[in-house]
Formats: structure tokens, sequence, C-alpha cells
């Protein structure tokens, strides 16, 4: 009897319908070093002193700095370059990326500030589901 693996793919439930593993998923939620942590800056050479190591970080920081360190950082793509070419995650990066195309969005700082936190939030979420589905699968197959 072949055992499924542990790298099995998992359907992730998405317009891109990317194929996700346990390693992939575990490597996006994970810590990064602070070489490559997200710091967030006020506007050029105004460091706010903050900084965010993986996703978890990223999502409670985004609920503390200033309205104007927001800003700045979607104006310039940050957030999502951050995501995609260092966190790994090209899912969160586009939504994030049609968040802030979302001239809904950006009407006021509080409901911007809400849509770009509940982003981050939902897709973690997501992410974490799936790891425990995968776990709960590879339990019963053995």
């Amino acid at each position: 009897m072949v055992q499924n693996s542990v790298l099995a793919p998992i359907r992730e439930t998405s317009n891109n319908q990317n194929n996700l593993n346990r390693s992939k998923i575990t490597k996006i939620l994970g810590a990064v070093t602070n070489d490559n942590a997200f710091f967030f800056y006020e506007e050029i050479d105004k460091p706010t002193g903050t900084l965010a190591t993986d996703l978890f970080d990223l999502c409670s920081q985004i609920s503390t700095v200033t309205s104007k360190c927001l800003v700045f950082h979607m104006n310039r793509g940050d957030f999502e370059n951050w995501i995609r070419d260092i966190i790994g995650d090209v899912e969160l990066a586009n939504r994030i990326d049609k968040l802030k195309n979302d001239k809904m969005a950006w009407k006021g700082n509080t409901k911007f500030r809400n849509q770009l936190h509940a982003t981050v939030r939902n897709r973690v979420m997501e992410l974490q589901d799936l790891l425990y589905d995968d776990s709960s699968r590879q339990r019963r197959a053995h």
C-alpha cells in the first residue's frame, strides 16, 4: 500500500487555483530573518522603528502604525513586493494589489486599515486551515 506524502499538493481555493504543499505553506507562515524583515516608514528616510518578520507581525503592525505609514507603503507597492518576493505568497500579494486598486478602500483611513488588516488576517487563517486539513488527512491515511 502506498502512503500519501506529507508534501502532497493542497488545492487552494482561490481564483488562481495555485497548488500549495505543506512545506510551502509553512514557509509562507514562517518568520524571516531581520535582514529580510518588512521595515515600516512614514516616508523616505523616516523609519518608524517598527518591523515585521512574518505575516502575523505584519497583521499586528497594520493595526498600530500610522495611516500615513500605511498609505506610504501602499502607494509604493511595498506590502505586495515583500509578501510576494520575501514571504512567497503570490496570492496574498495579488489580493493586496486589488485592494489598493479599490477606490472604496481609500475613502477613510479606518476603513482602509481595517480592509488591509482583514485581507492579511483572512489569508493567514486560510493557510492555517489548509495546514490543519492536510494534517488531518495525513493522520487518517496512516
